[in-house]
């Protein structure tokens, strides 16, 4: 009850901060106090999830350096003017691209109320403003929590027999995009069947018995990204750590047949092709 009263003052504090107009009702942030930057500023070590959340506030910001020295700067009393004054209409492609990418990371999907308090009105703002502009995309029932684009279920019969780029998301795990043209006639009546993500892992036709030939259906030219494909136990502590790690998902990557794009240690996305399934 407590944690529900809270959100609701800071949701009153965001609106009286931002004001009535169209923009406000749909970039609904969150209050960030004086105190939890100053918490943050404290940390000379950050935990990965403060730097995660920091991360997604500089892409809204348009900041480049995120080291932590230069993220401790940012951290000032001015930022909360510039979280308060921000347009999301107003970010370029590539910070939204980049944002979605972001906020895929469990971190915010995860509650940050018990673990990192000071962070948590940060990384609701930082979701605040990716909702409003997040890739078209409608989750229907029965598909497994699975979202496509384009929207199949929307497209007539001639339509759905070409489909550019096919693409299919699940928040929090990834999503592969299948390239050319996807006949997606049968696809609508048994996706959840043909398409399996799981944390860290895609599996295209399940069931071997059903996968078409190499080039047919979505047995086809893919690229695939995963996100929250960390270590359990390993620390990056600078930069040859990182490269080291990369390099050793590279090798994997190659190892099973795929073409490794790229792999990001401190959020734990990997990207990589395949010819087919």
């Amino acid at each position: 009850m407590r944690l529900a009263q809270r959100l609701a003052q800071e949701a009153s504090l965001a609106r009286e901060c931002l004001g009535d107009g169209d923009d406000a009702a749909y970039a609904v942030v969150m209050v960030v106090t004086a105190k939890q930057l100053a918490e943050l500023r404290s940390f000379r070590h950050p935990p990965a999830v403060v730097c995660q959340v920091l991360e997604a506030v500089a892409v809204i910001l348009g900041v480049a350096d995120t080291r932590w020295s230069s993220m401790r700067k940012l951290l000032d009393s001015n930022l909360l003017n510039r979280l308060c004054s921000l347009n999301p209409a107003d970010l370029s492609p590539t910070q939204l691209d980049r944002l979605q990418t972001l906020l895929q990371v469990p971190t915010f999907s995860e509650s940050l109320d018990e673990r990192c308090p000071a962070v948590a009105s940060l990384a609701r703002w930082c979701n605040a403003v990716g909702g409003v502009g997040e890739r078209p995309g409608e989750e229907r029932p029965g598909q497994g929590g699975l979202l496509v684009e384009p929207d199949l279920w929307l497209l007539n019969e001639a339509q759905l027999s070409a489909v550019h780029d096919l693409t299919v998301t699940k928040q929090g795990i990834g999503c592969v995009t299948f390239h050319g043209q996807t006949d997606c006639r049968e696809l609508v009546y048994c996706l959840p069947d043909v398409v399996v993500l799981n944390p860290g892992e895609v599996v295209i036709y399940p069931n071997q018995k059903v996968k078409p030939p190499v080039g047919s259906g979505l047995n086809k030219p893919s690229t695939i990204k995963l996100y929250g494909c960390l270590p359990k136990t390993q620390v990056f502590r600078d930069e040859k750590a990182r490269e080291k790690y990369r390099t050793r998902v590279k090798t994997m990557t190659e190892e099973k047949g795929a073409e490794f794009i790229d792999y990001d240690c401190d959020q734990g996305v990997w990207q990589f092709r395949v010819t087919h399934f």
